[in-house]
């Protein structure tokens, strides 16, 4: 292309970008936008005629350990920042990103379609892979043609003023079509605008993610004259609330939104109209949804709109406000358990074999082959029928000493193969007591108890699976316990040798030192007879805390004895020499124990032992 001709594109591109980027979607502009957008395309056109052959893609890497500064990309020495991998990602590149949290707001710059095709995705899914936007403005900004986004939380968007948009992921028209793939995020707790935002373009695909906790879910909001085709589904929309509710389609100014919105469960959020679903001038279909439990403050619970030509079936509404609405079911839907984030169908659901196949997905939200069984389901999640007879097993640990406020956790395996569905603990005070319910239907697998000083406490775990299978609870004293108080259990005891073998008059220095690894406060009695062969060296003894004293009646040798009070912040040092009397025998170790008596009914023992002789063993020549 002439340099005359590039520079003229570069300016108009620029102008277009300059006015996107700063959100400015006044429709007083949107003319001059697409002169703009027609005017690039004719010159791109000239270019991608010149320039047919694609290079193959290149793989970025990112990583929280790695460096912007110092390193290249490669696997071996990763970005640190998902920014700089994406400013330095071309045509057909991937960015794949480690597991960590990044605190960051990206910015996905581009050109026209099919420029840039660039995959954001992260090596191993959402739940170790999180970006944080830090509540400063949307934690992903999308103005490219062609772009993916795989495998991320995306968290805490937020922000104030025009600047800002404040969504988990936000899309900005850079071209008539942005080509943009939203696929297995979880987009959650994001402040100001909401989940996801598509605003001014068509063409997207959201698909098999969990968008819950936000101010709204997804906004789709279109104004050109684009007839992509934009398609949501396999999601799980819950607990959105703000002016958008849980899915929000719109079209203005002579625009046509066209989309399909199929097997999404949109449950439980909240807006002005519509708190499920609000349609306004959309060429939509909506088939095999549960649309259920959402509420609307002016009206239109679950669905709401003025879209007289959208097709609305096969889906489970429960209270909607629109025109055309035939074929559907309003049964409560009957998810497993939502509020702690279980989306999957009971097996006495009515949304079981409901929906319809054409334009389902071939899996389900979380991978499932659908149809399973006679018919395709209505929803996200597509009923897995069991033949699992087999109870899970389940196990609880828990530390020996704690604080009050201690962290029990809890596993569970099922090898029938419908998965645990969730737990139920147990706890018992002492011995005497009695079991007690603490934690019921818990998908959880740890949590803090809190005990009082001076108590042991026993737990017990037992897990149901999906089939509906129960473990027995195993009783007794179940499967661990922990006691509330000081923990003594890193304290030591070692012994300072002279030089040469043991002998009569030689001297043996003991150290014992005693540490507390809780805030409680130990007010412990140690008890240190000394070993055969020895006799106490008069005024070798000394204590960091409380005195220690010999004293001579206890055993046969004497004993050190000391009473005092171990805190967590300085442990006690108690140090004493003894002397041999006789020559020890050959070979055989002098040992000493000291035993600790925590104050809580538990005592400890720590040994140090001391060789007799050393040995030498003759030198064995081979003979030539």
């Amino acid at each position: 292309m002439p340099n005359t001709v590039w520079g003229i594109m570069m300016i108009v591109v620029g102008y277009a970008i300059s006015l996107l980027r700063r959100h400015i979607l006044e429709r007083s502009l949107l003319s001059k936008l697409k002169v703009v957008c027609l005017v690039v395309a004719l010159l791109f056109s000239s270019w991608t005629a010149l320039h047919t052959a694609v290079a193959q893609g290149k793989t970025w890497y990112v990583s929280t350990t790695g460096s912007d500064i110092t390193g290249n990309g490669s696997a071996a020495a990763p970005f640190a920042t998902i920014q700089h991998g994406v400013e330095e990602a071309r045509n057909n590149d991937t960015v794949l990103v480690y597991p960590g949290t990044y605190y960051e707001n990206v910015h996905v710059w581009g050109g026209a379609p099919p420029q840039p095709q660039v995959v954001i995705k992260s090596l191993s899914g959402p739940a170790t892979t999180i970006i944080d936007g830090r509540n400063l403005d949307s934690v992903i900004t999308v103005e490219a043609g062609t772009v993916t986004v795989e495998g991320f939380t995306l968290q805490n968007g937020g922000g104030s003023g025009l600047a800002s948009a404040g969504y988990g992921i936000v899309v900005y028209p850079y071209w008539e079509t942005n080509l943009v793939t939203i696929r297995h995020n979880v987009i959650k707790n994001n402040h100001d605008k909401g989940g996801v935002g598509i605003r001014g373009t068509s063409g997207s695909l959201i698909e098999n993610n969990l968008i819950v906790s936000n101010v709204g879910g997804i906004d789709l909001d279109v104004s050109n004259t684009s007839t992509g085709q934009s398609v949501i589904r396999n999601n799980v929309i819950a607990f959105n609330q703000g002016a958008i509710g849980g899915l929000n389609l719109f079209a203005c100014c002579g625009s046509t939104l066209h989309v399909d919105v199929i097997n999404n469960t949109i449950i439980s959020n909240t807006a002005n109209y519509g708190g499920g679903v609000k349609l306004t001038a959309t060429s939509a279909r909506l088939a095999n949804n549960i649309i259920a439990m959402n509420t609307a403050i002016y009206g239109g619970n679950d669905l709401y709109g003025t879209s007289p030509g959208a097709v609305i079936e096969f889906n489970d509404i429960s209270d909607g406000q629109l025109a055309g609405i035939s074929g559907n079911i309003s049964s409560p839907p009957l998810l497993a358990d939502p509020i702690n984030g279980d989306y999957h169908l009971t097996a006495n659901s009515q949304c079981i074999n409901a929906g319809t196949a054409t334009g389902a997905p071939l899996t389900d939200f979380e991978g499932d082959p659908r149809p399973y069984g006679s018919g395709v389901d209505v929803g996200a999640d597509e009923f897995v029928w069991l033949s699992d007879n087999l109870a899970p097993v389940s196990s609880v640990a828990s530390p020996m000493f704690a604080d009050p406020d201690f962290t029990v956790s809890w596993q569970g395996n099922d090898q029938g193969g419908s998965g645990i569905d969730h737990f139920d603990l147990q706890v018992k005070d002492g011995l005497q007591g009695s079991w007690t319910d603490w934690l019921t239907h818990t998908h959880n697998l740890q949590a803090t108890y809190n005990g009082n000083i001076g108590h042991t406490y026993y737990f017990q775990s037992r897990a149901i699976d999906h089939a509906g299978n129960i473990e027995p609870y195993p009783g007794g004293n179940g499967d661990t316990s922990t006691f509330v108080g000081p923990n003594l259990a890193s304290s030591m005891k070692r012994v300072t040798l002279p030089s040469g073998d043991l002998s009569v008059g030689s001297l043996l220095t003991y150290t014992i030192i005693v540490r507390n690894t809780q805030s409680i406060d130990a007010s412990s009695r140690l008890t240190d007879t000394l070993p055969a062969y020895t006799q106490y060296v008069t005024n070798s003894l000394t204590s960091s805390a409380e005195p220690a004293s010999f004293d001579s009646g206890v055993g046969d040798n004497g004993a050190i004895v000391w009473n005092g009070s171990v805190s967590s912040a300085t442990p006690v040092s108690i140090t004493f020499e003894v002397e041999l009397l006789t020559d020890a025998p050959a070979n055989l170790p002098i040992h000493n124990t000291v035993f600790i008596d925590d104050g809580w009914n538990h005592v400890l023992t720590r040994l140090a032992f001391a060789p007799s002789h050393d040995v030498y063993l003759p030198l064995a020549m081979k003979s030539h």
